[in-house]
């Protein structure tokens, strides 16, 4: 397993603790093409670019941009789904960000630090659907030399 795959991997650990009844929506790219029927137990995650920010001997740290993107139907109130969405994606988050959870981990996670979570409606014809996406930013340490 490559380190960059193993934040996926640590997200979906994550996941099954904080959701258990949730899946990974495994299209590489295109969210939009979800099945409705699946919306309130399905999450997408998109590994960003990498960049490296410091090499000390044969170690290397790198940065990755990662969007975790959760989503909620809407029913008969848009706006209790809104909240209801932002809060779980805050709890996920605030989990994914725990350092004894990265620690626990033990990959070549160094750190995970939260930028953003946004949500929108995924269909703007349609208020029904909301979805959250969480930008959170995995710091990778490991060796040049396996």
């Amino acid at each position: 397993m490559s380190c960059l795959s193993q934040v996926r991997t640590y997200i979906n650990s994550r996941m099954a603790v904080l959701e258990p009844d949730s899946k990974e929506w495994t299209d590489a790219f295109n969210i939009e093409n979800i099945p409705r029927t699946l919306l309130d137990n399905t999450y997408h995650i998109l590994l960003g670019d990498t960049t490296s920010s410091s090499q000390n001997d044969l170690h290397i740290e790198d940065s990755m941009e990662v969007n975790i993107t959760i989503f909620q139907r809407a029913y008969n109130s848009p706006v209790e789904s809104r909240d209801t969405v932002l809060d779980r994606a805050q709890c996920i988050k605030m989990d994914l960000l725990n350092p004894r959870n990265v620690e626990a981990f033990n990959m070549d996670i160094d750190a995970i630090e939260a930028v953003s979570v946004i949500t929108e409606e995924i269909d703007l014809t349609n208020d029904n659907i909301v979805k959250a996406t969480i930008t959170i930013t995995a710091r990778l340490f490991y060796g040049t030399i396996s």
